[in-house]
């Protein structure tokens, strides 16, 4: 619920969360519940926010936005679950890769972050340190949080190895309404 009314608060709209996959996963994460949830609200709220910045920055109506598309697998016989999240965004130029791992950088539209911070409203980006965080969270539980291949937007892909893990956690990330 709170990607959805933070992007909400912020556009007035939000694109669909498609989730598919991870039903028949035997893969086991053994992150942290809060970790694995941040990680996951912080690529939902990136994905929403590009989909939604490049289409009104297009001029198209918030009716016609393209949904957020999560698609969680398991690899190698169980031993590896990847989450991949993919919007309809600009994407980000080959030049700011790197630089979207650092604290304090940010892609997101100040225009918006402004009119969020002036109604004292749910900010959803435009601190530079969504991306960071998440990805030290994973690389503290032995993951990965890297950029994929996709023919629209960007791609952000989760990806963790069961690989000495100590307990069993549920797969299936929790829900975010």
């Amino acid at each position: 619920e709170g990607v959805v009314a933070q992007t909400n608060t912020t556009y007035s709209c939000c694109p669909d969360i498609n989730i598919s996959g991870g039903e028949d996963t035997t893969a086991c994460l053994t992150h942290a519940e809060p970790n694995l949830s941040y990680i996951f609200a912080e690529l939902m709220k990136n994905a929403s926010r590009a989909t939604v910045e490049e289409h009104h920055r297009k001029g198209l109506p918030n009716t016609t936005l393209p949904p957020v598309e999560v698609s969680i697998r398991s690899l190698e016989d169980g031993n590896i679950v990847e989450a991949e999240f993919s919007d309809c965004g600009a994407g980000i130029h080959k030049n700011e890769i790197d630089r979207v791992w650092q604290f304090g950088y940010t892609t997101s539209s100040k225009k918006h972050h402004k009119a969020a911070t002036k109604a004292d409203t749910a900010i959803v980006a435009g601190f530079g340190l969504g991306l960071p965080m998440s990805r030290m969270y994973a690389e503290q539980f032995g993951g990965s949080l890297t950029f994929g291949k996709t023919d629209r937007g960007c791609s952000v892909v989760f990806r963790h190895s069961r690989e000495g893990a100590e307990g069993l956690c549920p797969v299936y990330p929790p829900t975010f309404d």
